[in-house]
Formats: structure tokens, sequence, C-alpha cells
């Protein structure tokens, strides 16, 4: 067991699936089913939903491999605000934003959500690492989005805005419909 672990190891893959583990280990579909429930309960592999498994020591790295199993798709909304200190709580579920339908679905103990937005919107975002990111102007935008509509609570006094820069917002706004500029505009105070 502790071989194919360094096996998988080796391979670098963010997660595995069960074809993935039949052509890699060359067993049965019974005789990988009771190894892979043995590397679970050893804490070795950890299940993130059925048929996908990762290494334990890959569990940080939870966020891109949500943002692989989706795609297209980029961490965005309050996920995002999170990570860049506009928002101070850290919020349970992890968000993305797709052009595909909205779904929610559970990793492990994780539940990651993929809200939809119209293929016009889908921009604003950058690569770091392995995972899709919006910038913290793009995740602002896309979190009024969905609260202009009532599709999100937020509490706009929470937000830390010091570090937003303003005309890239003014920028990137332009495509959204009017009732999420004119939040926009309240928010910053212009008119």
């Amino acid at each position: 067991m502790k071989d194919l672990i360094k096996t998988l190891s080796k391979l670098g893959k963010s997660f595995y699936t069960i074809p993935d583990l039949l052509k890699i280990t060359g067993f049965t579909r019974d005789s990988l089913y009771v190894t892979l429930s043995r590397l679970v309960q050893k804490k070795l592999l950890l299940r993130l939903n059925s048929g996908i498994y990762i290494l334990a020591e890959k569990y940080d790295q939870l966020d891109s491999i949500a943002n692989v199993l989706y795609q297209p798709s980029y961490l965005s909304f309050e996920s995002a605000l999170s990570r860049f200190g506009i928002l101070s709580q850290v919020p349970y579920t992890l968000s993305f934003a797709t052009t595909k339908k909205s779904q929610r679905k559970k990793l492990g103990d994780v539940l990651v959500e993929y809200k939809k937005i119209k293929p016009l919107l889908f921009f604003g975002y950058e690569r770091t690492g392995d995972l899709y990111i919006a910038t913290p102007e793009k995740a602002l935008i896309d979190t009024l989005y969905f609260y202009s509509f009532g599709k999100t609570i937020l509490t706009l006094q929470e937000l830390n805005l010091k570090e937003i820069n303003h005309k890239e917002v003014q920028k990137l706004v332009k495509p959204y419909p009017a009732r999420t500029q004119n939040l926009i505009r309240k928010l910053f105070g212009s008119k």
C-alpha cells in the first residue's frame, strides 16, 4: 500500500479517478476498492467524492482541484474576497464563477459552489499556480452582481475597499447590468 502512495506522489496529479487508479495499479476493480478503503482508513488517501481520491498531503490544494473538476471556472465571490482581505469573514463554501450550469457539490468536508454567469461576464481572472482566481476588483464586482439581484447576502459596510483600484472597477463593470453599476457607484460614492 505504501508503494502505491509513493507511486501516486511521484505522478504528481491533483486527484485520481477510479479509471486512473485501475490503469496505475493493474488491480481488478474489487481489489482496488479494498485497497482504497484501507488507504482511506489509514488517512493516506482522502475520498473527495464518488470515485475521486486525493493524497492526504494534497488536501490544501482543494481549491485547485475543485477548479479543475468543473471547467471553465475561476474562484471568485466571497471566497476570493476573503483571500484578498476585502472580506474579513472566511466563507465555509468555495465559490467559483462558471459559464456552465450552476451546481453545488461536496468535496470531502468542503462545500463547493459553481455559480453561472453570462459568457460576456466571464473575464477578469488570473492563473496563480494551478488555480484560476478573479482579480480583487472582479471578485468584488461578481459578488455585487449577485448581491444586486438578491442572490447572495453581504454586509457592504464590512468590505475593506482600501486596496481596490476604483478605476479598474469602473472599467470592468461596464458590461454588467445597470443595477450592478448603480450599486458600484453608490458603494464608491461616485455619480
